[in-house]
């Protein structure tokens, strides 16, 4: 019996660099990065690149493959109710948001606030009445605050993820990166939210700066179920896409593990944030001291998929709200007589456009 043709992908978030810095960031790479970086790119067809995420997601468009690929659903992906069953919370037939709490941290990048445990209680008083008088239920989990509500939001925003990180000078232009005909009602209900815990709490939420809702929408199983038999990664709420797409949680995980999950043979799906959270912030020195534990760990992974039954790989590396697809280079019966191709780290690495786009989005063909 043939064997299954079977694909490891590997996820790259924060890889891609912006045009204006990326010839001298990658420059400052020692010869030996970037020989192994150009070995990755050995025997490799030409980068595809693609347009993955509309403007409100485009600091993670890995998210955006992700949900496409694992849910076979279009649109923003929805990750409050997915962070929610993260949390061990049950299913709930309603439309869930997540509620965060931003202030700034010494650099001056803004920041997650958490309320200490002992002030649960009365932040969730505090906010739960507001919240009932606009229809909705508090729900937490953990420190975590999410509104749950039956009637759907005409509003969307960036996931809170994608704001933290972000430079002073930018904070002020936050409420362009929320959108919908339901933007006012939330912009009111959160400053509603707001004074009721500076009233009950004056002292404990000084540092706060404001409240931002996101990642709104509804739990539902995949259907048909994912092809994909494992995902790796250290993305909570992808990970919950993916169980809810079939995979089982045996054949799920963490970069924690040292090896790939026992799962049927099939393709994989592993991503690799070393380089992320760096890219978020801008910081094009750390990312750079980044790159040899990226490499590590890509050496390391793809060391262990002969022993996981897998054929090939590929590598998709994201940038802001693109990403480039390296594949196998197709080699004919005497390709062995032909010299591999070479794919140079700027040809994937410097962030760029696709050439053309139809008007949806997609790339043209």
């Amino acid at each position: 019996m043939p064997s299954i043709m079977t694909t490891a992908f590997y996820l790259i978030p924060g890889a891609r660099l912006p045009q204006g810095c990326a010839r001298e960031v990658l420059a400052s790479l020692t010869d030996a990065d970037r020989t192994r970086l150009t070995a990755l790119g050995t025997g490799r067809e030409p980068p595809g690149i693609q347009r993955l995420s509309e403007p409100l997601h485009e600091y993670s468009p890995h998210r955006a493959w992700l949900w496409k690929v694992l849910t076979h659903r279009t649109g923003a992906p929805v990750i409050a109710p997915y962070a929610w069953m993260s949390e061990h919370g049950p299913r709930l037939d309603q439309e869930f948001w997540s509620i965060n709490f931003w202030t700034v941290d010494p650099s001056g990048r803004l920041a997650r606030f958490d309320f200490a445990e002992a002030l649960l209680p009365r932040a969730a008083c505090a906010a739960d009445t507001v919240l009932a008088e606009a229809g909705m239920r508090l729900m937490i989990s953990g420190k975590s605050f999410y509104a749950a509500t039956r009637d759907g939001l005409d509003f969307s925003a960036r996931p809170f993820e994608d704001l933290c990180g972000m430079e002073q000078d930018h904070i002020g232009h936050i409420t362009h990166l929320a959108l919908g005909a339901g933007k006012k009602r939330v912009d009111e209900l959160l400053h509603k939210v707001e004074e009721a815990l500076r009233e009950a709490l004056p002292d404990e939420t000084q540092a706060i700066r404001g409240l931002w809702l996101s990642g709104g929408g509804r739990s539902a199983p995949v259907f048909p179920p994912s092809t994909f038999r494992s995902v790796i990664t250290n993305d909570r709420t992808a990970l919950a896409w993916a169980e809810d797409a079939g995979i089982p949680k045996a054949y799920l995980g963490t970069l924690k593990h040292a090896k790939w999950p026992e799962a049927p043979e099939g393709d994989r799906i592993l991503v690799v944030d070393d380089l992320y959270d760096a890219w978020l912030r801008h910081d094009w020195d750390a990312w750079a001291k980044r790159v040899p534990g990226l490499l590590e760990k890509l050496d390391h992974w793809i060391g262990e998929e002969k022993a996981a039954h897998l054929t090939g790989n590929v590598i998709v590396a994201f940038g802001h709200g693109t990403s480039a697809t390296l594949v196998p280079e197709k080699r004919g019966a005497l390709g062995f007589l032909k010299r591999k191709n070479v794919v140079s780290p700027e040809d994937w690495l410097l962030d760029s456009e696709p050439k053309s786009f139809e008007a949806n989005g997609e790339e043209a063909a």
